[in-house]
């Protein structure tokens, strides 16, 4: 008995670990949604120290954002024809590894005193940020539709703005440790180098874990239930005639039959569906009878 509890115990661990858990994912992404807005202000955080050590002016300074926002116009609209082309596993892992690079050559560029670096490694890091951004809307959406899918999405921009008031603080005592000038702003950008480094080893795990069991759609049950459960749809379900035409009607029902409310929207439903089962019957009632009146009159024929 002890070996069938512990067999039992080590299959509900195995199971345990295969399905993700939607909150997982929910808590990998708001991780790197907060390191995505605290390396984003980094310069922030540190404007006067960086005009004052590096000799930029203002209009330099804000060349360090336009140079991250310049290229959005036109990169999110490719990078999501590529999400639907090549799917978010492959894109969502380029497009923040692509934003670490940009961040690690503004690192570089901060100890090596090169203005033009900053202006490039801002644009690539730009590029990549905003793209994550945008790619892991589908995969918040695959895990979490319609169960707290407006709530998923909501508390993922509350941590993006969280890591943009934490950068206010935490920037600046990274850099008084040490001692302020060239070397603080050096060391304060290198800790939000490694927080996107994190982040992209987290996001490495999750994406690794979806490809490795080939996930679809985990948000609540295993892959193998899901099959379990095409396999057993009733024939009602599926094969009645007319459980097909409801079907068909509802999909063309007009979208005056809903309503942002959701009792009333239910209602509207639940009555078509009342009316068109009743329909139904009614005439599923007459091509009974005048089967019944036909089989009649040829019982008389015959007699």
């Amino acid at each position: 008995s002890s070996c069938t509890g512990k067999a039992r115990s080590l299959k509900l661990v195995k199971s345990m670990v295969r399905v993700l858990s939607r909150w997982t994912v929910f808590a990998v992404l708001s991780v790197c949604m907060f390191a995505y807005t605290y390396t984003y202000d980094l310069p922030v955080a540190l404007q006067e120290q960086l005009q004052h050590h590096y000799d930029i002016s203002n209009v330099q300074y804000t060349l360090l954002f336009s140079f991250s926002s310049w290229p959005n116009c036109i990169f999110p609209i490719l990078v999501g024809i590529m999400v639907d082309k090549f799917g978010v596993n492959i894109m969502i892992i380029i497009c923040f590894a692509v934003s670490v690079v940009g961040n690690g050559l503004y690192v570089v560029g901060l100890y090596y005193n090169r203005y033009i670096w900053l202006l490039i490694a801002r644009c690539i890091y730009g590029i990549g940020i905003e793209c994550f951004v945008m790619a892991e809307t589908p995969l918040i959406y695959e895990y979490f539709k319609g169960k707290e899918l407006s709530f998923a999405l909501g508390a993922n921009l509350s941590f993006s703005r969280l890591g943009s008031s934490v950068n206010e603080i935490s920037t600046y005592w990274f850099y008084n440790l040490r001692n302020g000038q060239h070397a603080g702003i050096i060391f304060a950008s290198l800790m939000g180098f490694l927080l996107l480094l994190l982040s992209l080893f987290l996001l490495s795990a999750l994406i690794a874990h979806r490809s490795w069991h080939n996930t679809v759609d985990l948000r609540f049950t295993s892959l193998r239930s899901l099959k379990s459960d095409d396999k057993t749809t009733t024939v009602d379900d599926a094969q009645t005639p007319m459980m097909q035409k409801l079907k068909t009607d509802y999909n063309s029902l007009p979208s005056s039959h809903f309503s942002q409310d959701k009792s009333i929207k239910h209602s509207s439903i639940d009555s078509y569906h009342s009316s068109q089962l009743s329909n139904m019957s009614i005439h599923s009632v007459k091509h009974t009878s005048q089967g019944v009146d036909a089989d009649d009159h040829d019982k008389f024929r015959l007699s």
